[in-house]
């Protein structure tokens, strides 16, 4: 282990080969060493905007140093720092030779402030939350920040199903113009002029059916969102190939439920279709309720639930889809006078049924 005594060994001008590899706001990197003596680790100080100096050794083994014929490789360093940078600031920080002053290559490196949204601006947010919940010694004392936290989570919440129907994107095309830097007018982009179509599954749709029916809905010149009841389910191969096709997976953590889906999306959604009697019975009345210009379908493929069920999805949807001649038959005896269409398994004849039976031109 070396001392300070080292540093009478080195003098000024003497052959340097260090460079500053990385900076953030927890910690820096890089290596030093001295061609001369490379036996002898050399002594660094770090000064961080206008504090004073820290000195470490830069003595830590570098592999890729060796394997580049630099002596022993060991001229590395790694200082994490004693409390974390302030990120909402931007810092200088030097890194030099002690014995002569002599700069690291990329010496002094300039820390950007972190902007808005980044990870170093959200955990400095956490740090604040953080210090507030530990000031609080009666429950009563963080109820102020529980509501607040609570009434910063709705607005997220919105503002991503804002940003998913395309509602923030006609609001900013009302106000019609922008100024560019140099003050120049400059005509905002038109927002997508598609009307929305919803899929509500138990799971996400992975049939072949359920695929033809949301490429029909495509083809019909729709944007088609999915939401899967159990788990909301956004990760993971079904939910990349939709992704992937240009379907939008509705689910959490950006919403809580189907009815969340439902209510924050109003009053886009033009036509919904609610697989299965037990989902098309449960969300037809919501979705009625925050879309009412919708055309409601109920996909039903087959008739296992009970009686009441199946008829409540019958009589509260537009008009229902069956999986078989016999499934139409059935439905059409005992809710008479209702529409009832026979659900196809390709999409350009899935593209005839939903214009009969959502009346989509």
């Amino acid at each position: 282990m070396s001392s300070d005594n080292d540093l009478l060994m080195l003098t000024p001008d003497e052959p340097f080969e260090a460079y500053l590899d990385h900076v953030d706001w927890t910690h820096l990197r890089g290596w030093a060493r001295n061609p001369a003596q490379p036996d002898v680790p050399v002594w660094l100080e770090v000064v961080i905007d206008d504090a004073e100096p820290v000195r470490f050794l830069s003595n830590m083994l570098r592999e890729d140093l060796a394997q580049a014929g630099l002596g022993t490789g060991r001229y590395g360093f790694f200082l994490n720092f004693s409390r974390r940078l302030d990120s909402s600031l931007p810092h200088r920080i030097r890194v030099r030779r002690v014995s002569d002053g002599a700069a690291l290559h990329n010496s002094p490196w300039l820390l950007p402030a972190a902007p808005s949204g980044s990870p170093e601006a959200r955990a400095r947010f956490e740090a604040m939350f953080s210090a507030e919940i530990e000031a609080a010694r009666t429950g009563e004392e963080l109820l102020p920040l529980t509501r607040f936290l609570v009434g910063q989570t709705d607005r997220l919440l919105q503002a991503a199903a804002d940003h998913d129907s395309g509602r923030t994107a006609r609001r900013l095309f009302r106000s019609r113009w922008v100024e560019t830097v140099d003050g120049a007018p400059q005509a905002l982009e038109a927002p997508d002029p598609r009307p929305l179509a919803l899929f509500v599954g138990i799971d996400l749709p992975q049939s072949a059916s359920a695929l033809a029916l949301l490429a029909a809905m495509q083809a019909l010149g729709m944007r088609v969102g999915v939401v899967a009841m159990r788990g909301l389910v956004t990760e993971g191969p079904a939910a990349e190939a939709l992704t992937g096709s240009g379907i939008t997976v509705h689910g959490a953590p950006f919403y809580g439920s189907v009815e969340d889906v439902l209510r924050r999306n109003t009053p886009d959604f033009r036509l919904v279709v609610l697989q299965g009697a037990i989902i098309a019975a449960g969300y037809a009345v919501t979705t009625k309720l925050h879309h009412p210009r919708a055309k409601v379908l109920a996909w039903m493929e087959d008739l296992g639930q009970d009686l009441a069920t199946i008829v409540a999805a019958q009589l509260l949807c537009d008009a229902t889809l069956a999986g078989s001649e016999a499934a139409v038959q059935e439905l059409q005896r005992r809710v008479q006078g209702r529409v009832v269409h026979l659900a196809p398994a390709d999409a350009e004849t899935w593209a005839a049924v939903l214009r009969r039976a959502a009346g989509l031109l």
